[in-house]
């Protein structure tokens, strides 16, 4: 063979081994997340990219519609995460270690990469082979299950990606536990000695470790466990081998093999599943010629699951508690899409991958059980009584996964419930989606309240600094927003922020046992479309605390005669300065048939309803045309508003077969200020056909002076008033007003003299009549100096209202 050929030869060798190294290694250059296990090994980097497709999955824009994109590594899964809390103030890392073996403690508090929730921390359990970590609820700070309440936990939960399915290894436990070591406590062998066995691999960190060969007693794979604890394994790894040569790799490899066994042509084994990681009850022992193992019982598992999608998988676990010795564990998997809205099966089955034959990875799954609390031999009396330490674990072993967990509450610091509906104000009914009949229907131009109730149940902290981001859906329209307290008090969102139909407000007052609620109203109205409004999503987010609600979907249809009207809802005027007169209403009327536009034997019907009102008469305006978009305009005349609330109750009526439409009711609240109303323009002295020095004049007529205060409890003022003779007349009076008290001195208005005052006791309105006291012989009054003659004389009297006392 010539040296040429030879040349041509080896050339192509090495093209064609190097084509097998980059399909082996899938190397793609343009990509910019790098494996951050490779860079702390200092292995080779495979430089590879967040794909949103692994070929395997059909279905892949409903998958990111509901958990988000995929991320095959911790850059891309930081930059997707949702919003969680910071968490490095409520949780400790679990205190394991042989420095022989270099095994320690792998968990680590890594910041979110999501621009709008920079607060958030993420928690790396795991991103390698031969992995193990663990992190613990940081009990004096407040951060444990109360066994004796109901108590609510939910996060998201990452599992990396490994689209082979069998692959990845091994996963996560969340772990309930009373163990002695507290948050030394691990699964291992000899685990008090100095270099103690790990239970990485199938344990989980959490469940017993299988490394003897010779071992013929459960209890004692039980001792090896996490002690006196309760846990929800996600497994990813199936440890099905089904002989005794895992000995030779001292490591137990069988746990998992009845999940095979019950489906052996599976494409996947992950599973989720819970049990009692101490008990000798939870493992079966298996004989083998080449060396015994034990297999693991699995409480109420859900198989063939394909957890390791590379996305956010959202978890809530309830507890529930029953009596003194039991209560009722709950997880729900998947139950919230990575916006925060609910997510369900639709026909209440599994979705199933056609082609492969396991369960999507967005399907909704969840268990309860019946927990023995006795198990976790907690103490009966004493500050850790009822106290429940959790956590996770998670760990890997020859194969590996990246383990990532958000936490969104931490019930025993701050334990809350948030519920939502819809009222409608104009037909007075709750909106229900549940029910087929007119309870999920309102009219156009109904007016609507949406709302939000917020509900503390317990904790260590005040539920403070609560920030809500509601939807409002398409279809109505927001008027105003406003915070009604347990105590009764109410108070006005006076700046609410809209942005893309999202409104941001604030829970201003602190929530704890002393104020135990809030319920957040938004009014709107509906609209003028027939449609069917979307379910609309809130998030209420505070420290310790992040909570998603939906309020129903429902939808809008049209009555046979309509009436919407703008402005609607509340209207606030600090008085009635401010106010347009007369105030105008657009009322837009309208028939179902929107041809019909003849309005002459349609009429607006209305009345006012206010503090002075006893009797309300209703009063007829003519409409001008019917239509949807061309308003009639209702003036009402300024004088008929009193000052604090003044309800419209306004409706259309045809006279022509008797329909009419429901009441719409605005409301127009008046106040909020001090105010010098309802005075006399002109008042007048009693007419003298005699005079003599120091004669006094008495006052006649109507003289009707007002002071109106609408401001809250302790607040004062003062009245003043002097007097002047008009200098626009050349004759003046002999001699000048006074203001005399009720058995007490004349005091000269020549300058000016405090006359009246008053403190408030509580936060209504009150009115004071500054006149009604006076008698005939004090209050303000004239007094003559000498002789007058005849005529009319004319003094400028100057009122003075002073805000304190």
């Amino acid at each position: 063979m010539n040296k040429q050929l030879l040349l041509k030869l080896t050339l192509i060798y090495f093209v064609a081994l190097l084509i097998i190294i980059l399909i082996l290694f899938k190397i793609d250059v343009g990509s910019k997340d790098v494996s951050q296990a490779a860079l702390q090994k200092n292995d080779p980097i495979i430089v590879q990219k967040d794909f949103q497709s692994n070929g395997q999955i059909s279905n892949y824009s409903l998958i990111d519609d509901i958990l988000g994109p995929e991320s095959r590594y911790i850059p891309g899964a930081l930059r997707n995460a949702p919003e969680g809390l910071d968490i490095a103030s409520l949780f400790e890392f679990g205190i394991f270690g042989d420095s022989l073996k270099e095994i320690k403690n792998t968990v680590e508090i890594v910041p979110s990469e999501t621009g709008h929730s920079p607060e958030s921390s993420i928690l790396k359990v795991t991103d390698g082979p031969d992995q193990l970590g663990a992190i613990w609820s940081k009990v004096s700070a407040g951060n444990y299950i109360d066994v004796s309440k109901d108590q609510t936990l939910s996060m998201w939960l990452h599992f990396g990606y490994n689209g082979a399915l069998n692959g990845s290894g091994d996963g996560m436990a969340f772990v309930l536990q009373n163990d002695n070591d507290g948050i030394k406590a691990i699964a291992a062998e000899n685990k008090h000695s100095d270099h103690p066995k790990f239970g990485e691999g199938e344990s989980l960190g959490v469940w017993g470790t299988d490394f003897k060969s010779s071992e013929t007693n459960a209890a004692n794979i039980a001792a090896t466990a996490i002690q006196n604890s309760f846990a929800i394994e996600f497994d990813t790894y199936a440890d099905k081998q089904d002989n005794g040569d895992h000995v030779l790799e001292t490591r137990g490899a069988s746990f998992d093999l009845p999940i095979y066994n019950a489906a052996p042509q599976n494409n996947s084994y992950q599973h989720i599943a819970m049990g009692y990681p101490s008990s000798s009850n939870t493992y079966n022992l298996k004989r083998d010629y080449r060396g015994n193992y034990f297999t693991m019982n699995h409480m109420l598992p859900i198989k063939n699951l394909y957890m390791t999608d590379g996305r956010w998988h959202h978890v809530t676990i309830n507890w529930q508690h029953i009596d003194d010795k039991t209560a009722r564990l709950t997880y729900q998997f998947n139950d919230k899409k990575i916006d925060g809205t609910p997510n369900r099966n639709p026909t209440n089955e599994l979705p199933i991958e056609s082609v492969y034959n396991y369960v999507m990875s967005y399907a909704y799954l969840t268990e309860s059980t019946t927990i023995d609390i006795s198990r976790f031999h907690l103490p009966k009396e004493g500050p850790n009584a009822n106290k429940l330490r959790w956590g996770f674990t998670g760990s890997t072993g020859n194969h590996e996964q990246i383990n990532l967990i958000s936490f969104e509450t931490v019930p025993s610091v701050v334990n809350a419930e948030i519920s939502a509906s819809i009222y409608d104000e104009t037909r007075k009914f709750e909106i229900s989606d549940k029910l087929q009949n007119q309870a999920n229907k309102v009219f156009v131009g109904d007016d609507l309240t949406f709302q939000y109730h917020l509900e503390y149940m317990s904790g260590q902290e005040n539920w403070v600094n609560i920030f809500s981001k509601a939807d409002m859906p398409a279809g109505v329209k927001f008027v105003s927003a406003d915070i009604t307290y347990a105590d009764g008090t109410t108070e006005e969102v006076t700046d609410p922020q809209i942005t893309n139909n999202v409104l941001t407000c604030k829970i201003t007052r602190p929530l704890n046992n002393l104020m135990k609620s809030a319920t957040l109203n938004i009014h709107a109205q509906a609209g003028s479309e027939v449609m069917t409004v979307k379910s609309a999503h809130a998030r209420f987010k505070s420290q310790f605390d992040i909570t998603d609600v939906q309020v129903p979907s429902f939808e809008i249809v049209s009555d046979e005669l309509n009436l919407r009207t703008d402005p609607f809802g509340t209207i606030n005027f600090a008085n009635k300065s401010v106010m347009k007169s007369p105030f105008e209403i657009n009322c837009y009327v309208w028939k179902k048939d929107l041809y019909q536009t003849n309005a002459s034997n349609v009429k607006l019907l209305y009345k006012i309803k206010n503090s002075e009102s006893t009797e309300v008469t209703e009063s007829i305006a003519d409409l001008q045309k019917l239509s949807r978009t061309t308003p009639n305009i209702l003036e009402i005349p300024k004088d008929k508003f009193k000052f604090g609330m003044n309800q419209i109750e306004i409706y259309a009526k045809d006279y022509t077969n008797g329909n009419k439409t429901a009441t719409h009711v605005i409301i127009v609240n008046v106040g909020g200020d001090l105010l010098f109303e309802n005075n006399t323009p002109h008042v007048f002295f009693r007419t003298q056909f005699a005079d003599f020095p120091g004669k006094i004049i008495p006052r006649m007529g109507k003289w009707d002076f007002q002071v109106s205060d609408a401001r809250s409890k302790s607040n004062g003022w003062r009245l003043a008033v002097s007097a002047m003779p008009d200098p626009k007349e050349k004759t003046h009076f002999n001699g000048k007003v006074i203001y005399k008290k009720s058995g007490g001195k004349e005091l000269s208005l020549d300058s000016m003299q405090v006359i009246d005052s008053d403190k408030k006791d509580d936060d209504s309105i009150k009115e004071t009549n500054i006149v009604k006291p006076w008698k005939s012989d004090d209050g303000i009054l004239l007094k003559s100096k000498g002789q007058n003659n005849p005529g009319k004389y004319s003094f400028i009297l100057s009122w003075f209202l002073i805000d304190g006392i």
